[in-house]
Parts: C-alpha cells; sequence; structure tokens
C-alpha cells in the first residue's frame, strides 16, 4: 500500500488496490504443524478448513486407487480428528464428490459456539410506521409507502426488558472446546417520558395514557396524544405547544415556534422547533432551526440549523445549513454544499462542495451533541446543588425559630399552669373561708384573667409553630425533589456514556459523485483537507504506522467500485 501526506499535513491520502485475501479458508497444510501424522494413502488427503471447523477429503491424483469409508476413518484418526465425524454413508458420498469434482468434500464438521444475547428492550410496536427513510431515484423522499400509525389504550404493554443468555461453547474438529464470544453486560436501561409509566418490577413499559406509542432517539419511550392543524401554524394558531403528536396539513411559517412530542408537516420555514421524537417535512427546512430527540427526515435543506438524536435524512441538498447529529447524515443522491455536519455514525451523500460554493465541513464519528448535552446536564447538576444550599440555608433559620417557638411555648404553659394552680389555691381559700375572702375573690379574679391572655399568647405561638412547621416540611419536599433531580442527572450522565460507548462512532464519509478539493474532513484522532477532486471514494480514519512503525491515526481514501 502507497501513501503519501496530505498538502495540508493534517492526515493522508491512501491508495489500496482492490485485491483482498480470501477469508474462510484456512490451515491447508495437511501437515497440521504439532500433529503428527500416522497414516497416508496414495493420491488422498485430508485438509482442514475454516479455522478447524470442517476436514474435508481431497482427491489429489484422480488415477489414485479407490478408498473406502474404514480409510478415510483411518486418514482422520492420523489427523486427530476426533468430533464432528461424519457416518460411513456420507463418508462414502464424500468419496464420489472427491473423485468427480476434485474439489474438498467435507468428513467432519465442528459445533460452532452459540453466541449469548445480550440484555435488551424489545419494543412492542413498530418503532418507525412512516417509514419514509426511502429515498427514489432523484432525491425523491417516498411518503407513500406508509405503514399503520400505533395506536395503544392506557395499561398496553408497549415494551419490556428481555434478560440476556449465556453462550453455548462448541468444539472444533480436534476436540479443542471454542468458547463462545464475550456479550458485554451493558447497563439496559428503561427511560419513560410522558404517557408511559415502567412497571412495579421495573421489566415493562406501560401506556398510562391512551395515544400513538414512540421511543426517542435517546431510548426515551413516550404515549403522544394527537394534535393535527388542517392548515398553516401562522397567525391564525400562534405558537403551538403540545405535548404529543403534532400533524400540520400546511406549513409551519417564518418567526413561529412548535414544540411537542413529534412533528410532521408540508414544509418548515424560519421556525423554531423543539420535539422529543422525529421531524418528518414533505418538501423543505428553508431557515429553520431544529432541535429532535429523533430522526429529521426532508426533501431539502437551506440556511437551517438542525441538531438529532436519531438520523438526518435528506432527498435532494443541503445547503449553507448546520447540521449535527448522533446518528448518520444520509443524502444518498444529493449534494452538501457550503455547510457543516457533524455526523457520529458518518456521512453518505452523492456530492460533497462544488466548483462555485464554499468549501464544507464534516465532522466524521465525533459526538458534538453529546459533548454539549453532558456540558448542560453537568451545569444543571452545579445550579441544582446551589438551590439544595439555599434550602439547607433556611432550614437551619427555620430550625432556630422552631427552637424559639418551642422555648416561649414552653415558658407560657408553664406560667398558665402556675395561674391554674394558684387560681385552685384560692378557690379552696375562699370555699374554706380562710383569709379575707374579698381580696382572694379579686386575686382569684385577676390570675384567671392572666392565664386567659397567657393561653391567648400561647395560642398564637402554637399557631406560628403550625405555620413554621408546614415552611418546614414544604422546604424539606423541595429538597427532596432537587435530590431526587440531582440523581436522576447523574443517571442521565451514565446512561449517556454508556450508550456512547455501546454504541461507537463510525468517522467515516461514503459517495457516489465527487468530493470537492478543500472539503475538510476530520474524524477523532485524524484530518484531512481534499487536495483535489475524487469521486468514488469512501473516507475512514484509520490506526496505522509510519515509516517508523509508530502508531499513528490517518484519514484512509479508498476507491469504491462504480
Amino acid at each position: 500500500m502507497a501513501s503519501e501526506a496530505s498538502p495540508d499535513g493534517t492526515g493522508k491520502i491512501e491508495s489500496i488496490d482492490d485485491s483482498r485475501p480470501i477469508r474462510g479458508v484456512q490451515n491447508l497444510d495437511p501437515s497440521q504443524e504439532g500433529r503428527a501424522v500416522r497414516r497416508q494413502e496414495h493420491g488422498w488427503e485430508i485438509e482442514i478448513f475454516h479455522d478447524d471447523m470442517e476436514a474435508a477429503l481431497v482427491c489429489t491424483d484422480p488415477e489414485a486407487p479407490a478408498i473406502t469409508p474404514e480409510k478415510v476413518l483411518d486418514l482422520l484418526d492420523a489427523r486427530n480428528i476426533i468430533h464432528g465425524i461424519a457416518g460411513q454413508e456420507e463418508i462414502a458420498q464424500a468419496i464420489e464428490k472427491a473423485r468427480a469434482d476434485g474439489e474438498p468434500a467435507a468428513v467432519a464438521q465442528g459445533a460452532p459456539a452459540v453466541p449469548g444475547t445480550a440484555r435488551h428492550i424489545e419494543y412492542l410496536f413498530d418503532i418507525d410506521p412512516l417509514k419514509v427513510g426511502k429515498i427514489k431515484e432523484g432525491g425523491e423522499l417516498d411518503f407513500k409507502d406508509r405503514g399503520e400509525i400505533p395506536q395503544v389504550q392506557k395499561g398496553d404493554v408497549i415494551a419490556r426488558v428481555v434478560e440476556g443468555t449465556e453462550g453455548v461453547p462448541g468444539m472444533d474438529v480436534f476436540g479443542q472446546q471454542i468458547e463462545p464470544p464475550k456479550v458485554e453486560s451493558a447497563k439496559t436501561m428503561v427511560r419513560v417520558g410522558k404517557g408511559a409509566i415502567k412497571s412495579e418490577d421495573g421489566s415493562a413499559v406501560i401506556a398510562s395514557t391512551d395515544g400513538r406509542p414512540a421511543v426517542t432517539g435517546d431510548g426515551r419511550l413516550f404515549v403522544f396524544p394527537g394534535l393535527t392543524i388542517p392548515g398553516d401554524v401562522s397567525l391564525e394558531t400562534g405558537h403551538v405547544r403540545f405535548e404529543g403528536a403534532i400533524e400540520v396539513k400546511g406549513s409551519v411559517q417564518d418567526g413561529f415556534e412548535v414544540k411537542g412530542g413529534s412533528l410532521t408537516a408540508k414544509e418548515i420555514g424560519k421556525a423554531v422547533i423543539n420535539v422529543k421524537g422525529d421531524v418528518v417535512v414533505m418538501g423543505g427546512i428553508l431557515g429553520a432551526k431544529i432541535q429532535a430527540g429523533g430522526t429529521v427526515r426532508a426533501k431539502h435543506v437551506y440556511g437551517s440549523t438542525i441538531e438529532a438524536v436519531g438520523d438526518v435524512v435528506v432527498g435532494k441538498q443541503i445547503l449553507d445549513s448546520r447540521v449535527i447529529t448522533t446518528g448518520a447524515c444520509i443524502i444518498p443522491h444529493g449534494k452538501i454544499l457550503s455547510s457543516g455536519v457533524c455526523a457520529k455514525q458518518g456521512v453518505e451523500a452523492m456530492q460533497v462542495g462544488s466548483d462555485s460554493s464554499k468549501s464544507c465541513t464534516l465532522l466524521l464519528g465525533v459526538d458534538e451533541r453529546l459533548t454539549r448535552e453532558l456540558d448542560r446536564i453537568k451545569e444543571e447538576i452545579q445550579l441544582t446543588k446551589k438551590q439544595m444550599a439555599k434550602k439547607d440555608v433556611l432550614l437551619a433559620e427555620i430550625n432556630k425559630a422552631q427552637e424559639k417557638l418551642q422555648e416561649n411555648v414552653g415558658r407560657l404553659a408553664q406560667v398558665q399552669d402556675k395561674a391554674m394552680v394558684a387560681a385552685r389555691d384560692l378557690d379552696r381559700k375562699i370555699e374554706e373561708g380562710e383569709g379575707d375572702v374579698s381580696a382572694m375573690t379579686m386575686r382569684a379574679a385577676a390570675i384567671r384573667q392572666q392565664s386567659v391572655q397567657v393561653g391567648e399568647a400561647l395560642d398564637t405561638l402554637l399557631e406560628k409553630q403550625e405555620l413554621v412547621f408546614d415552611d418546614k416540611r414544604n422546604k424539606e419536599k423541595e429538597k427532596k425533589a432537587l435530590e431526587e433531580r440531582i440523581k436522576d442527572l447523574e443517571q442521565e450522565i451514565e446512561y449517556l456514556i454508556a450508550k456512547d460507548k455501546e454504541e461507537p462512532g463510525l468517522p467515516e464519509l461514503k459517495t457516489k459523485g465527487a468530493v470537492f478539493s478543500g472539503t475538510l474532513l476530520k474524524g477523532v484522532h485524524a484530518s484531512l483537507t481534499m487536495p483535489e477532486d475524487m469521486s468514488f471514494i469512501r473516507i475512514k480514519e484509520k490506526r496505522t504506522v509510519d515509516e517508523n512503525d509508530r502508531p499513528i491515526w490517518i484519514m484512509e481514501v479508498a476507491r469504491q467500485k462504480v
């Protein structure tokens, strides 16, 4: 393979010939190093194929004497082949085939290992019912080939967690055990949004309302009610905010906002769109700002900014736009012109750039949206912690006020108790005629009046104490909610990082037409500015070594078949 540095020094262009080694046939040397051959038959040999998973009889001389199944078994024994040996009838057929065709005929087969399955979520509805990802020749999106929109009722199970299974070991023809591929124990987090709830054991998701089930690009399940707007989103409707599936029969006009679960429309102008699910546009997106938790699909995109968790699928053209997606940017029959695209799962386009347009910048295998989302969540965690700190200060002040009130309540209660004791003692003396009855009667009345006033003050303090207690209880609830929010945000970070590791980026550009000179391609580790126009190419980030055998990353350019 020959290589040369690109003119800007940021990457390398490598040419690749179309020759490829034949895969799946190995160990053709019958001697099998390390395995003694105890017997040979003139003109007949045993060859090993497919990583020791198949032993085949080969006739090396058409004039060789006939061989019996028993002698074939001796040959197999000489090669220490002990597993998956065919029966005598099958061996007899293999002898005939090997002699007649001159091709290897299998006489022993290994048992491949059975891979285990990872724990995963099974969706019990069609997660892409519109099926408008299909692009016809000429760049038209096929809006006719639609499935039926799924509808569920409250209480329906819409998804469930399927536990993983362990793999089953296999065995090669030499009796060596083959371990099944290791299944990564990915964290399967069941995530729900509005209209969906988890079952008590967390193994299923249940619709909490009637509507249309949907799963967003970040794996969150919703059940959306529906809203149909018969015409345009315009002055007549105002902004549209609806926690459900929004269907606009006309267009979303300039200056308006649509926020909801998902959106389908005929066209979108200079509007602001923010939905949890998909955005499907039969015509063009013209100057809009779109944030979608699912896939964005349109016929063409001009002067717009699109951020999507799912794929961005365009029929004809992306012009003067900025596209950021955790999925792929797919425009197999169209062009990307004067635009910047950041696609974690790579870009597929008919043409990138032109002679007359500004150069494009493509970030491949990079998840810019994830980086910003993690930063946003971390910032929210810090703000929430500050709110919690304020709650702690308020709770400390409430506790002090509560302690002071408790002291005052206790003191007044003691005063009231002493007054009542003194009043009862005077009543007893008055009844027994001890001392000046008139003076004691006046004294008892004054004490009772004082007790009433103390009681009123005590009631006021108790009311304040109740208010303070309610305030404290509310503040504790608010603090608890903040703690739960921080816990949810930390779990969100954990989920996003785990999902990013489970779904590694694909730093690749595939084109059938031309990639024009000046196009900048950046991968995770390497970059390349196209020095010249090139057609029918595939560009992919690759790790290799330099002339000093030091590991380096390059952007490898390979020709595709026309």
